[in-house]
Formats: C-alpha cells, sequence, structure tokens
C-alpha cells in the first residue's frame, strides 16, 4: 500500500491532506489498484473523517457517507457497489 515516501511524516499523503487545509492523523486503510489503471488509497484522520487519494490525478475525495470503515469496505468490496455507491465529494 505504499512506503515511507507515501505515508510517513512529510510524504506524498500528508502533503496533500495539509494542502486542502485538513489536520489530524493520517491511518492508512485500504489501497486500490484497479485493472482501469487508478491507484486509489483510503486513509482516515484523526478527526474520524475517510478519504480517498488518487495517485494518478491527485484528486483527494471526503467520504460522506457511510462513516465507517467496514461499510465503506464492505461497499467497495461489493461487486455490485463499488466506489460510485458511496457519497463522496473532492476536496
Amino acid at each position: 500500500m505504499g512506503g515511507d515516501m507515501i505515508w510517513a511524516p512529510g510524504g506524498q499523503i500528508q502533503d496533500e491532506v495539509r494542502s486542502r487545509g485538513i489536520d489530524g492523523d493520517i491511518r492508512p486503510h485500504y489501497g486500490m489498484a484497479p485493472y482501469t489503471g487508478e491507484v486509489l488509497y483510503l486513509f482516515e484522520v484523526s478527526s474520524g473523517k475517510f478519504f480517498f487519494y488518487n495517485a494518478i490525478d491527485g484528486s483527494m475525495l471526503q467520504v460522506n457517507d457511510p462513516s465507517d470503515l467496514k461499510s465503506i469496505v464492505d461497499i467497495l468490496d461489493d461487486e455490485n457497489k463499488g466506489l460510485p455507491a458511496l457519497n463522496i465529494e473532492e476536496v
């Protein structure tokens, strides 16, 4: 799911999160590299909010609903739902 270059203090994710005015400790949870070529990382900040970071285009999405990790991952893993079934917004 990436190493220090992505997740360590001063790493790519922290830089992207801070540049958007989001504060708190970052906890990586999930990485996806589907055959479409997108690389998405799901992480949580200490505020309890969940975000996706797209390493290809640098976009970041906040998950508004559901608001817990298990529900998010269950939807992502459901072949009939996936990312489009989440209530997300770009930040």
